[in-house]
């Protein structure tokens, strides 16, 4: 039916092309955005239910799981928005050690991709963050 243009995990490359992907932190990083794709996305669906379960409470002049229901869409979009808003990605270079420095760079047309790179060694790791 529909195509997807591409997979929400591939890995585009680095625009300077003398940097190597680093396999073993791209799978640690991988790893994490999956999980943190996951947490929102049960955020989203607690949201959608305690939403739809308020409100039938509303209609049934249920006060009391009208506010159950509210306090817990409240709960969900705050957890789901601090997912979103404060995660920063981290790492350490797997063979030097040092902490890999933030770097953006072209994903596709009109796109910019986070990369964590660290130049003593030329290695690069895709955070799965872009610009829009």
């Amino acid at each position: 039916m529909w195509k997807l243009r591409r997979d929400a995990y591939d890995i585009p490359p680095y625009h300077d092309v003398s940097f190597v992907r680093d396999e073993a932190a791209q799978e640690v990083m991988r790893v994490r955005a999956r999980r943190r794709d996951r947490l929102v996305a049960r955020a989203f669906v607690t949201m959608a239910v305690s939403f739809a379960g308020a409100l039938v409470a509303g209609l049934a002049r249920m006060m009391a799981g009208l506010a159950a229901g509210m306090v817990i869409f409240a709960a969900a979009f705050v957890f789901g928005a601090a997912q979103l808003l404060t995660y920063k990605p981290r790492l350490a270079c797997t063979s030097c050690g040092k902490r890999l420095k933030t770097a953006w760079g072209p994903v596709g047309e009109k796109r910019e991709g986070e990369y964590l790179v660290c130049v003593s060694c030329r290695r690069y790791v895709f955070t799965y963050r872009t610009s829009r």
